[in-house]
C-alpha cells in the first residue's frame, strides 16, 4: 500500500506484463488506475482482485492472461482497447453499470467467453470488441447479427437485407466483406452510422431510405448518391 512511505495509486505501464510465474494479484484499497499493459502477458496470472477505487484500467491491461474471472470496478466508465483480448480462461463477464464505452478488441479472442452481461449505460462499442467468443458467434448463428442497446455491431448477410427499427446506431464495419448482400434497408430509427460500414461490400447496388431521413443524408455525404433508393 505504501512505498517508502508514499500511498501507491497507481499500476504503473507494463509494471507486471511478461511476469510469467506470477498467480495472483490482490491489488488494495486505494489503488486509482491500472495503466496500460500493466498486466499484460501474465500467462500464468489466473485470479486478481481489484478494489472499488480504482477509476482507471488501461488499454491490454490484462491482455493475454489467464485470468478465470473478475470483478470489475463500479467506478469505471470505460473498457479500453484491448483490455482483456486474447484472455481465454475467461468464461464471463458483467459490465459495471455507469460504463459508457467498450473499446475495439476489448474482449477479443476469449474463447471460453459464454456470458456477457451488458448495462444500457453503454452507447458505444470498438470494432471487434467481442469477436472470437462462443458470446459473440451464438448471436451471429441465431440472429444473423449482434446489436446491443441499439447498436447494431455485425451482420452477415446474403441477398436483401432490411435493418430492425430497434436499431439507432450501426458501428464501424458492421457489414464489413458482405460480398454477397445486394441491397439494405435503412429505418429511420437509425441516427448514427460509423466508418466503413459497407467496406468490401461488392454487390450492394441499392440503399433503400427514407426522403429527409438521417441515413439519406448520410449516404449522399458518403458517396452512396448513384446507389440511394428514396421511398
Amino acid at each position: 500500500k505504501r512505498i517508502e512511505g508514499y500511498p501507491v495509486t497507481t499500476i504503473g505501464n507494463c509494471a507486471f506484463s511478461w511476469c510469467f510465474q506470477l498467480t495472483n494479484v490482490e491489488l488494495p484499497e486505494g489503488i486509482l488506475n491500472i495503466n496500460p499493459a500493466a498486466f499484460e502477458s501474465c500467462y500464468s496470472l489466473s485470479s486478481v482482485t481489484i478494489p472499488n477505487t480504482v477509476k482507471y484500467i488501461g488499454e491490454a491491461a490484462f491482455k493475454s492472461s489467464a485470468i478465470r474471472s473478475i470483478d470489475l470496478p463500479d467506478n469505471i466508465t470505460v473498457i479500453e482497447d484491448e483490455t482483456f483480448s486474447g484472455c481465454g480462461n475467461l468464461s464471463s463477464i458483467i459490465i459495471p453499470e455507469g460504463v459508457t464505452r467498450i473499446g475495439e478488441d476489448a474482449f477479443n479472442g476469449i474463447y471460453a467467453l459464454e456470458e456477457v452481461s451488458i448495462p444500457s449505460s453503454v452507447v458505444e462499442i470498438g470494432p471487434n470488441a467481442f469477436t472470437n467468443t462462443p458470446w459473440y458467434n451464438e448471436q451471429i448463428d441465431t440472429k444473423g447479427y449482434l446489436a446491443v442497446n441499439g447498436m447494431l455491431l455485425k451482420a452477415y448477410v446474403d441477398g436483401d437485407y432490411i435493418i430492425p427499427n430497434s436499431v439507432t446506431k450501426i458501428c464501424d464495419l458492421a457489414f464489413y466483406n458482405n460480398s454477397d448482400m445486394t441491397s439494405i434497408e435503412i429505418p429511420n430509427s437509425v441516427t448514427s452510422i460509423g466508418n466503413a460500414v459497407f467496406v468490401e461490400c461488392t454487390s450492394l447496388n441499392s440503399i433503400i431510405v427514407t426522403k429527409g431521413s438521417f441515413a439519406e443524408q448520410w449516404a449522399i455525404d458518403n458517396g452512396y448518391e448513384n446507389k440511394l433508393v428514396v421511398k
